[in-house]
């Protein structure tokens, strides 16, 4: 009787060593110190009870004895196993080549506002928005009427002033007028000049004429305004070497790139890095964040003639670098945890296994590039989940 009631206990504790040992498997379950001694225990109780049970037999007592032993080898040696499904990448460090891709917008760097040098009523507007315009060419002119009067009326101070000090002149020398007379007669002469110069100026100055080849960008006032002096008509922009390209940058990306780093910029996005393009320098970049969006505003200036496409279109900007920090390319698997901006791994050092928490620099398609402590680094790159780790 006490041996069919060893075998029965003997077969149910193998029995329940099979389905823990297969629901471990199963979990990739990492038994832990405390977990392994509480095995331990129980299966010390478990044989106790099938001993007592089994007085009076000698087979009982081996079986049981054999049970025991299976289960303290099955306690003891099954977590020592959990870390052969554990493998390593050997990493070296090097310097971080990076290539950070973004569209961005074609805008002008500079913006010229075109105003009427007097005052007066809009007659006439001879461009619109979009227009290109030409050097020299007239864009705007004012009523010119009152200012032709004045003209007209200058010219003729002019004249009649310039023949009094002709005449003054002539008396002066045969001694019939006082040399006071001659001075009033040369003061008329300059002052009345000096209203036909101004008035010749008006006439000038009721006009608007292109300074330069340029793109209307605006058009500010309306036909029949009555404008001061100064006031702007139309906003311009020059069409040569005033193209820059305005993108954002997340601060990670900002912290690789400096003023004066090269750039391409392509004009087709949808054919990037196959399509037509153009070289730019990094010339701007923002002292802080956005409030709201949390990016960095950067403007690269484009040091070749744009061969298509107006301020406002989309491009493509590809900016190559190459830092002089060390860093570890680590692959997407060696990563354990990502929090927030934080990476979590477990390296490999002196025969154990230790947990590092990092923020990457840079991070493309294949890698985190976390900053290198080290000429190399052993790192976790499958089975980090089986591993007993503490904080």
């Amino acid at each position: 009787m006490g041996t069919i009631k060893s075998l029965i206990l003997y077969d149910l504790s193998l029995g329940i060593k099979r389905q823990t040992s297969f629901f471990l498997f199963i979990c990739n379950f990492d038994m832990c110190n405390s977990l392994r001694w509480i095995c331990l225990k129980s299966t010390v109780i478990a044989t106790l009870i099938i001993l007592s049970s089994s007085v009076g037999s000698l087979k009982g007592i081996l079986m049981s004895l054999r049970a025991f032993l299976l289960q303290i080898t099955w306690v003891i040696f099954l977590p020592m196993n959990a870390h052969a499904d554990v493998e390593l990448i050997d990493l070296q460090s090097h310097k971080l080549e990076y290539k950070i891709q973004r569209n961005g917008v074609l805008d002008f760097k500079h913006l010229t506002n075109l105003s009427f040098r007097t005052s007066g009523f809009l007659q006439r507007l001879e461009v619109e928005e979009g227009d290109m315009l030409e050097l020299g060419q007239e864009i705007a002119r004012l009523d010119d009427t009152d200012l032709q009067a004045n003209l007209y009326s200058a010219q003729a101070s002019y004249r009649k002033a310039s023949g009094d000090l002709k005449r003054a002149k002539e008396l002066f020398k045969k001694k019939t007028v006082s040399e006071d007379f001659l001075e009033l007669a040369i003061r008329d002469e300059r002052n009345s000049k000096t209203n036909l110069e101004l008035a010749k100026y008006d006439i000038e100055s009721a006009v608007i004429v292109a300074p330069f080849s340029a793109a209307v960008v605006d058009r500010l006032v309306q036909p029949g305004e009555l404008l001061p002096a100064g006031n702007p008509a139309y906003q311009v922009a020059a069409l040569d070497d005033n193209y820059v390209v305005k993108l954002e940058l997340t601060q990670d990306e900002r912290r690789l790139v400096s003023l004066g780093d090269k750039a391409q910029v392509f004009f087709d996005v949808a054919k990037a890095n196959n399509g037509q393009s153009v070289a730019a320098q990094i010339t701007k970049i923002t002292a802080r964040a956005d409030p709201v969006s949390g990016m960095f505003f950067i403007e690269l200036t484009i040091e070749q003639a744009v061969p298509v496409g107006f301020a406002g279109q989309w491009v493509n900007v590809s900016i190559n670098g190459r830092s002089e920090e060390e860093v570890f390319a680590v692959p997407f698997a060696a990563i354990s945890k990502m929090k927030d901006l934080n990476v979590t791994m477990v390296e490999f050092r002196e025969n154990s296994y230790q947990i590092i928490e990092t923020r990457p620099l840079y991070i493309d398609q294949e890698f985190f590039y976390v900053t290198a402590a080290s000429k190399s680094i052993s790192l976790v790159s499958n089975g980090w989940h089986l591993l007993d780790l503490q904080h």
